[in-house]
């Protein structure tokens, strides 16, 4: 059941880079995006465990929960967020035909 939130997540992650992000930088932004994203894990098993063992596993995923749902609604409710357009090149590399 998880399984199918986290494909759906990384399906729109995936679309709105390749939709916002010229074509000749993708390579770097999906790279940066993967380390900041991988190097992130250590990080959080370091502060989980410490908060884990003195609040509890379930306060511990609950706050884990509230936090998450906090800063998704935060970046949802920015005005800006739904007038997100496509750049120039992304656009233009998405209207011409793959010749590979």
């Amino acid at each position: 059941f998880i399984l199918a939130f986290v494909t759906a997540g990384e399906i729109v992650w995936s679309t709105l880079q390749h939709k916002l992000v010229p074509r000749e930088l993708l390579g770097r932004v999906s790279s940066v995006d993967w380390f900041v994203s991988t190097s992130l894990i250590p990080v959080s098993f370091v502060l989980v465990g410490p908060i884990a063992e003195s609040a509890g596993a379930d306060a511990t995923l609950a706050g884990a929960g509230a936090l998450g749902a906090a800063g998704m609604l935060v970046f949802i409710l920015l005005p800006k967020i739904g007038e997100l357009t496509p750049t120039d090149s992304s656009s233009e590399a998405a209207s011409r035909p793959n010749m590979a």
